[in-house]
């Protein structure tokens, strides 16, 4: 999972890559009233995501020196 995650952070990706990674499939969740689509396996994009973060908020807080960023560290 790291090494992908740093693949999409770091790298220029294929573009069959890049689609293969965020593919979802929709669903219909039933709703009253109405229907509401729900994309699923969005999931694996937030964990990435979550990862990147994880692992710059460090570092940009230090960079940018902002007050205002220094209440996430």
């Amino acid at each position: 999972m790291a090494s992908f995650v740093e693949l999409l952070a770091n790298g220029s990706l294929e573009y069959a890559m890049f689609r293969a990674a965020n593919i979802t499939r929709l669903v219909a969740l039933d709703k009253e009233p109405g229907v509401r689509p729900v994309g699923i396996g969005e999931i694996w994009m937030r964990l990435w995501a979550q990862c990147v973060h994880a692992e710059t908020k460090k570092d940009a807080t230090r960079e940018c020196a902002n007050v205002q960023m220094n209440n996430y560290v």
